[in-house]
């Protein structure tokens, strides 16, 4: 080969290369601003659970200032130890399911405070596809089980409310078709509480002189929700 074509093959192996290494600095620097950016909480262990990186999410779930608080330590340490057992349990499952998703843990943080929390995990690999490290998603549920306890109790509170009134009170959906009849129904119209249900509200007990009307009425409750249906004669 004659000295400009080896010069030729250099200069582009050299290319290549630098090409490469730029692709592989501007990869690492998107996942670095992913990473960093991440509502969620993450924690990277190696294969031994010994945390190797944190991001801020996580730090300020854990009430920590700075990550060389928590680099070094056990990931473990930071679950409740009644879950610790579970969650081995479930990382020993990852080789076979690829991820353990959205599994539910208890948590503690550094004042020893318990917090519900979702973790999905996954591995880490090697350039041979080899696992080297465990990537953990961390969100705190606290405020969003609050909220599903605050629905849940005033769903309770108006069941209570509508089964125990001694008027009858029917629900019907957004198409006029019954999805719920209280308790005072049999009592007032002599049909058994369940009857009407799915049944379009113009076929229930509505006098024939007052279907107009009550498709009238209907059509502005529809526009102005918590509007009240009045007037309207019942058949028995």
């Amino acid at each position: 080969m004659k000295n400009d074509e080896r010069t030729a093959v250099n200069n582009s192996d050299t290319t290549e290369s630098r090409r490469a290494e730029e692709a592989s600095r501007d990869s690492e620097e998107k996942l670095r601003l992913i990473f960093a950016s991440m509502a969620d909480g993450v924690v990277v262990t190696d294969m031994n659970g010994t945390i190797t990186e944190i991001n801020d999410a996580q730090l300020r779930m854990f009430r920590y200032k700075e990550k060389s608080e928590i680099i070094g330590k056990a990931g473990l340490d930071f679950l409740a130890e009644r879950e610790r057992g579970r969650a081995v349990a479930d990382m020993s499952r990852i080789p076979e399911t690829g991820v353990n998703s959205g599994s539910l843990y208890i948590a503690v943080d550094r004042n020893g405070r318990e917090f519900e929390c979702e973790i999905s995990t996954a591995f880490l690999h090697d350039t041979a596809g080899k696992p080297n490290g465990i990537v953990n998603v961390m969100r705190d549920i606290t405020e969003r089980r609050k909220a599903e306890e605050a629905l849940q109790a005033s769903e309770d509170r108006f069941r209570t409310l509508i089964e125990n009134a001694t008027d009858a009170i029917v629900i019907v959906d957004a198409n006029g078709k019954i999805i719920y009849e209280s308790n005072s129904m049999e009592r007032i119209t002599g049909y058994r509480v369940g009857d009407w249900v799915d049944t379009p509200i113009g076929d229930w007990i509505i006098h024939p002189d007052d279907l107009t009307k009550l498709a009238s009425t209907l059509m502005e409750v529809i526009k102005n929700p918590g509007g009240i249906l009045e007037g309207v004669t019942a058949r028995d």
